[in-house]
């Protein structure tokens, strides 16, 4: 539709002309109404400040996927970042992907929260995310706690997660990692530096605990 060609029209033009958006017009795409909260944060990164390395938007939800596209081309340029809060955004699978693009192109991020957005935990954003953990050798903290997170997402980020540097793993409150089957990826979860997995809500069951125990077993 209209509005997805402007967001796709203003990301394929912003790759290359990052320099030529003001503060100015920055501030007008994120808003009015978010400029006190969230855009003086965003101005940090977007001018790479040093010492502040972490940027929490967590509860906005007002963003179009236009102005997530910008932090995403924010974070792609910034060299500090090493904590990246957006619990509760309510990211589409498309926001998901344009601040992926992003990410992908720095190497300080350490801890990523995306819990309590429940529309990214199906195939296509557990993909999206999964393509960013794989081969990670710095993330840490990945926080995946009531996304919707089903057993097809899951088997996506458990092979990914396994060539990661995490060392804790959040997927509790999410109903749906068993497949009708009452099948689960989980027992194949083997990341080498894991400490800590989260699990409490999910509804695990005995099937589940089953599936704990080998990845308790690969320890």
């Amino acid at each position: 539709d209209m509005d997805n060609n402007e967001d796709n029209e203003f990301i394929w033009e912003s790759e290359d002309e990052d320099d030529e958006f003001s503060d100015e017009e920055d501030e007008v795409l994120f808003g009015q109404d978010n400029r006190v909260v969230y855009f003086s944060k965003l101005l940090r990164v977007k001018h790479n400040y040093p010492w502040r390395d972490y940027l929490h938007l967590n509860g906005n939800n007002a963003f179009s996927t236009r102005a997530w596209a910008r932090v995403g081309l924010f974070l792609g340029n910034n060299t500090q970042l090493e904590v990246l809060n957006l619990r509760g955004c309510e990211l589409k699978v498309e926001d998901l992907r344009v601040l992926m693009d992003g990410l992908t192109r720095t190497n300080s991020l350490r801890h990523l929260y995306l819990r309590d957005n429940g529309a990214i935990g199906g195939a296509e954003g557990m993909a999206i995310v999964a393509s960013y953990v794989d081969g990670n050798n710095q993330l840490e903290s990945l926080d995946l706690r009531n996304t919707g997170l089903r057993e097809e997402g899951l088997s996506l980020i458990v092979p990914a997660s396994n060539k990661s540097s995490v060392r804790h793993l959040s997927l509790g409150d999410n109903q749906n990692i068993f497949n009708s089957e009452g099948n689960s990826s989980l027992g194949q979860l083997n990341p080498p530096e894991l400490s800590l997995l989260v699990l409490d809500g999910s509804n695990v069951g005995r099937e589940g605990c089953l599936e704990v125990a080998k990845v308790l077993k690969n320890r």
